[in-house]
């Protein structure tokens, strides 16, 4: 990662992604999110689904169903587990999301697609600094979700990061993009 330009810290890299997420009721779990208008359908990690206890209410797919999800640009198919309601909070506001489930080898555990941002008519800005959510018509959260490890690395020498790193989280998550066909 030294070549790269932002430095050997892995969890630098890891949290400078998406903008946080915690799932109710249990408010202790932090987690990442990020918006791709490149998605048509919001999408969550099996392994994060799981870790957090949501899979019980999974909807399975039955054997007649035929789900496909690929990745953008790429002809690499995902296999479908199923759709799950996510409720979580994010900025000040509390969402109930339907997301496919699937393996999602990334850096935010739930890709928010154009279904999203439709619902709630979410505004999600872009900058050198990170992806944050400015505006959505959902309800409010009890409490606004703090960004706890941006605040962390905040001190850090942003400029090890640069539009460089940018660029390359932009890359990765459209190219993690999902559509069904």
């Amino acid at each position: 990662m030294e070549d790269e330009g932002y430095g050997t810290d892995s969890r630098l890299a890891a949290v400078s992604v998406g903008f946080p997420i915690i799932l109710r009721p249990d408010t202790y779990l932090n987690a990442r999110a990020a918006f791709s208008s490149h998605s048509t359908e919001s999408i969550v990690d099996l392994r994060f689904a799981r870790a957090s206890g949501l899979l019980y209410s999974l909807l399975t797919l039955r054997p007649c169903d035929e789900v496909e999800m690929r990745e953008v640009g790429s002809n690499k198919l995902y296999r479908v587990y199923g759709l799950l309601a996510v409720p979580f909070d994010a900025g000040k506001w509390s969402f109930k999301q339907d997301c496919w489930v699937v393996d999602m080898a990334g850096p935010v555990e739930i890709l928010l697609g154009n279904d999203w941002l439709n619902q709630y008519r979410a505004r999600v800005s872009f900058s050198l600094s990170g992806m944050t959510l400015e505006d959505a018509k959902a309800p409010l959260a009890l409490q606004p979700v703090v960004d706890s490890y941006r605040t962390t690395f905040a001190r850090q020498d942003r400029n090890r990061i640069g539009k460089y790193f940018y660029a390359k989280i932009y890359q990765a998550l459209t190219h993690l993009c999902m559509c069904i066909q």
